[in-house]
């Protein structure tokens, strides 16, 4: 990323700071195109969710740091700029306009750092006033928003700096070159008030803690070579506070292992055989794009881009009978958490809260055409700032490109031989963040059947360790992937806000949820040969019911529907429903400090009625001062998570009591212990429970994976895959890509059939100005005779003597 403004020549890490230093580490990967860094007026938008512009993001800043010095404030630090939305009430009636009507307030919201304490302002500007004015101000103290690139990079040099760090590398570890060294930043301090205060850390402050390791070379991947210690540094007092290492002396593993095209080459070689394999769309791509409207394949949508989010669907609908049926509202990836599993000293405080903690649009990736995007693409950028408050341009953070994707459907009648088959095809928005060593994927994918698919890929590399103390060669709590280094078990858990709208247009206001199950029908008169099952649904219709995990052994699915609007074939209301992928529970305790803030990871369903204010699971900021438990999903849903224990006799009674509650839904979880034969409970139970009946539903669905690593994973992890689908159900009269046409892609070609000349025009090869050689085809008439023919894929004639038309 460049600060739009600036020249490669301005750049002078040496004089400029962090800031300059990430512009000039990025900028080969992110150019950026060249606008006035100060302006009066904002530019040009074509509709109100259009992100904001590089004149909007400096007129933004303009505005608060003159609104600051009136106030006194001669310092402020911005964290992100982003467009503030405008509401659902007032979007849905812009767009029932057809866009007739004055287009909702344009405004943009700054959150910035003050110079000292745990404080922060969220500030609004209206950017259509000239010049654009702050229209609220709002401090907030006892809070730290996320860690942005700068603070990453400032993290690293303040250890650097610090002359008791300098001592302990070169007593403990015999390391003096410190330009060797890489300190990972995960957010920390204060996140959790119990723990700080434990720690000695009682004062406001931004922490960071850093995990250490070592580089044999400069390119060496320095994952392979960790410190047994952990730092923690202060970021406005530019300080190392504290560190934590192992009693014993350290052995820092020395095995080389590398992912560097550079030492691959050298170390490993590079395979051969692998031939090139293209996507080409001679007669270009199948979508059309208007801004930032997409439509393909009778499906429309809008995008835009945020430092948090990252991509964002808005109006996702399918044209069906001459009409655009709304489908989705908004969606997006609202929070990740990443629980580590091992409970041992220093990292007892490992986890990360991916969103919230570093934002997935301000850490994407400038996409590359051919490696991370194949085929014809269209890229949208993605806008962000830095800590000055300057626009910072991600060029190419969204792709979307078409790809082909196996059989859609087929069926052959073996009585005549008939045989009808349609090609799969599927539209692709994706951007990827790199989020220190991980690399996380997220895609949205449509297909004809008006089915969508969400997934994650994860890849990157492996957050490594030194074995703990007293560990031998099979660690507790992770996998030996080298001599003396552990990869450390650990969870993935993503959570999807979702406001469906699901054939209402007035964005899924009259929607309603339910759950479907099955299950086997016991024997007896109505089931005598033991073999029934049927499937039962239930309207969840209050919120504590709709506290819903993933049910695998019942094939559970949620549907998402419309009871104003009829299938007219069937009368039953037409709906979507949510396929969930099997996902595992969260290991760490509901009353551990991962387990409370990451309460959302608990239960794999949640549904709220819609609030404009209702946006963060885990909360929206990583430090959120007093109650900050009580500030995402668990203050929505008004759950208790205090110390509620019963005391019972017996695990069998536990189990009852258990059970009742899950059959009451106004259960999250249960801890218990035994001790001089009594089992301690501790219980989290509902407190509240608002209605569900009409009251625009928001579905909020968590997925994950539990990571055991394999050596396989190591020095870099292939792609692992998570996700979810949403496809129709009884949203269509009937399947609804019946109306693809038939096909044949005319330069596939069969291994060792030899290629004719074509008599007529004399084709025969494939070559970059004529991919059509003569095809060799068997097919079946309608007696069910095999017949081959050869027809010439350049200019149709057949040559087999037996009439065939051109396909």
């Amino acid at each position: 990323m460049l600060p739009i403004g600036a020249s490669h020549d301005d750049v002078d890490s040496s004089k400029q700071g962090p800031s300059r230093m990430v512009s000039q580490l990025l900028q080969l990967l992110n150019p950026a195109t060249k606008l006035p860094s100060t302006v009066s007026a904002v530019g040009h938008c074509d509709h109100p969710l259009d992100p904001l512009t590089a004149e909007e993001v400096n007129a933004t800043s303009d505005a608060c740091k003159a609104y600051g010095a009136k106030l006194g404030i001669q310092s402020l630090r911005f964290n992100a700029i982003a467009l503030e939305e405008p509401t659902k009430a007032d979007l849905l009636q812009y767009e029932a306009s057809k866009m007739q009507i004055e287009a909702p307030q344009r405004l943009a919201t700054a959150i910035m750092q003050l110079p000292t304490g745990d404080s922060i302002v969220e500030a609004v500007v209206d950017l259509q006033v000239e010049p654009p004015s702050v229209m609220s101000w709002d401090q907030t103290d006892g809070v730290q928003p996320m860690v942005t690139l700068d603070d990453c990079l400032e993290a690293e040099d303040i250890c650097k700096a610090d002359r008791g760090f300098a001592q302990l590398m070169r007593e403990r570890y015999d390391i003096t070159d410190l330009a060797t060294l890489a300190c990972d930043p995960w957010y920390y301090g204060g996140r959790y008030s119990k723990e700080a205060a434990e720690l000695g850390h009682k004062e406001a402050g931004r922490y960071i803690q850093c995990f250490v390791y070592v580089r044999a070379s400069p390119d060496d991947n320095f994952y392979a070579h960790p410190l047994d210690v952990v730092i923690v540094v202060e970021l406005q007092s530019k300080k190392v506070v504290q560190w934590w290492h192992h009693k014993a002396n350290p052995i820092i593993p020395t095995l080389n292992s590398n992912f560097h095209t550079k030492l691959v080459e050298q170390e490993r070689g590079w395979r051969t055989g692998l031939k090139p394999l293209n996507v080409v769309q001679p007669e270009g791509p199948s979508f059309s794009v208007d801004g930032n409207m997409i439509s393909w394949q009778k499906w429309s949508m809008r995008v835009s881009f945020n430092y948090r989010e990252g991509l964002v669907l808005h109006t996702v609908g399918y044209e069906d009978g001459g009409r655009i049926r709304p489908i989705m509202h908004r969606g997006s990836m609202v929070e990740i958490i990443v629980p580590y599993g091992d409970p041992r000293s220093p990292f007892q405080h490992k986890c990360a809260f991916d969103v919230m903690d570093y934002g997935l649009g301000a850490t994407a990736n400038s996409l590359e055409l051919g490696c991370d995007c194949l085929g014809h693409i269209k890229y949208f950028d993605g806008m962000v700032n830095n800590s000055r408050g300057e626009p910072m341009i991600i060029k190419k953070a969204v792709c979307m490109h078409e790809e082909d994707y196996g059989t859609l459907w087929k069926h052959t009648e073996y009585r005549t031989g008939h045989s009808e088959v349609r090609r799969s095809r599927r539209l692709v928005l994706s951007f990827i963040s790199t989020i220190a060593n991980y690399e996380y994927g997220f895609y949205w994918y449509f297909y004809q059947d008006g089915s969508i698919q969400y997934e994650v890929k994860l890849t990157g590399c492996l957050s490594t360790s030194v074995m703990s103390e007293g560990e031998g060669m099979d660690p507790t709590h992770g996998t030996l992937i080298g001599p003396l280094l552990n990869a450390q078990l650990h969870q993935h858990y993503f959570c999807v806000r979702l406001d469906m709208a699901v054939d209402d247009p007035d964005g899924g206001a009259a929607l309603t949820v339910s759950e479907v199950n099955c299950e086997a029908e016991p024997l007896g008169p109505d089931n005598p040969h033991a073999i029934g099952f049927c499937s039962k649904e239930t309207d969840l219709t209050h919120e504590l019911a709709a506290i819903r995990n993933v049910n695998v052994e019942s094939s559970r699915i949620w549907k998402i529907k419309n009871e104003s609007v009829r299938n007219r074939l069937t009368g039953a209301p037409v709906a979507y429903k949510l396929m969930p992928a099997a996902t595992p529970p969260m290991y760490a305790h509901p009353s551990s400090s991962h387990g409370r803030r990451g309460i959302f990871a608990a239960k794999h369903l949640w549904v709220t009625p819609h609030s404009e204010e209702e946006r963060w699971p885990a909360g929206m900021f990583p430090l959120q001062g007093p109650g900050e438990y009580a500030r995402g999903i668990l203050e929505w849903t008004r759950q208790c998570q205090a110390q509620k224990t019963a005391f019972v006799y017996g695990v069998n009674l536990k189990d009852r009591v258990v059970a009742i509650l899950q059959a009451s839904a106004i259960y999250i979880g249960t801890h218990h212990h035994v001790c001089h034969s009594k089992t301690f409970l501790v219980l989290c139970l509902a407190t509240k429970d608002r209605n569900l009946a009409e009251a625009d539903c928001v579905i909020w669905h968590s997925f994950g994976v539990t990571h055991i690593p394999r050596i396989e994973d190591w020095p870099v992890m292939p792609a692992e895959h998570v996700g979810f689908f949403l496809k129709p159900f009884g949203f269509f009269d009937a399947n609804p890509s019946l109306d693809i046409p038939v096909g044949r892609n005319m330069t596939s070609r069969e291994h060792g059939v030899p290629i004719a000349a074509c008599p007529s025009c004399g084709s025969k090869t494939h070559t970059s100005k004529n991919p059509h050689p003569m095809m060799h085809i068997k097919s079946t008439d309608h007696g069910g005779r095999q017949l081959t023919h050869q027809d010439c894929t350049v200019c149709g004639t057949n040559h087999s003597g037996t009439p065939h038309s051109r396909l």
